[in-house]
């Protein structure tokens, strides 16, 4: 951020912070611009990139916050990178929140895909605590205003990409066989779509995405 700083000042420009964690780097003169990207892009934040990566949040987490009980921002980068890996540009529209604690700095009850950190039920071999998270599911703002609910509880950390992983997909693969609606069905929509079992089940790896296919559109499961 220092260097941001100095590329910022250099240009005679300034920084403004916004609420999801994003910078804007303002007044940079015209004939700056093409230098300022190439220099944003060396420090490590390229203009052109998924989209996924601005419209996610994690609070600040362990082992800076002393209510954090579970990583936060390297969670977060772990299941974006997985997500980006599998899924590219389709991703690019989701919203993941994250947070280390109910505090919700992260604003986690507002993402698609929310998760608080918490500990798993079980021990580890050492009779110590494991990182896990809640996640939770139908939060959103703007036209679909609301405070999601928590699905799943618990889940050790090391699974929690993975149920992520199979929501995303789930949700996708549905949105693909709709044709000419798949770019308006959300993943907000998705959720709605299902019932908490159903997105239960596919978290856990129970129910695929072509069983679910069978009951929500039968017909574009007969056409495939």
């Amino acid at each position: 951020m220092q260097r941001v700083a100095d590329i910022a000042e250099e240009v005679g420009g300034d920084i403004r912070l916004t609420r999801q964690q994003n910078f804007i780097v303002g007044n940079v003169p015209e004939h700056k611009v093409a230098w300022v990207v190439h220099q944003l892009e060396k420090v490590g934040y390229p203009l052109h990139i998924n989209r996924i990566w601005g419209r996610s949040i994690a609070c600040t987490g362990e082992p800076f916050c002393n209510f954090s009980v579970t990583e936060t921002k390297t969670k977060l980068k772990e299941i974006v990178e997985r997500l980006e890996a599998r899924f590219g540009e389709a991703i690019a529209d989701l919203k993941i929140h994250l947070d280390g604690c109910p505090h919700a700095c992260g604003q986690h009850w507002v993402g698609d895909i929310g998760l608080q950190g918490t500990t798993a039920r079980e021990t580890d071999e050492a009779g110590g605590k494991i990182q896990a998270y809640d996640i939770i599911l139908r939060g959103g703002l703007g036209r679909k205003t609301a405070i999601g609910k928590q699905l799943l509880r618990r889940i050790p950390s090391d699974l929690v990409p993975l149920y992520v992983e199979r929501l995303v997909e789930a949700w996708l693969s549905l949105r693909t066989v709709r044709n000419g609606n798949a770019a308006n069905y959300s993943f907000r929509d998705f959720c709605d779509e299902c019932t908490d079992e159903e997105l239960i089940a596919i978290a856990e790896g129970r129910l695929t995405a072509r069983d679910l296919m069978k009951r929500v559109a039968p017909e574009l499961v007969m056409a495939c």
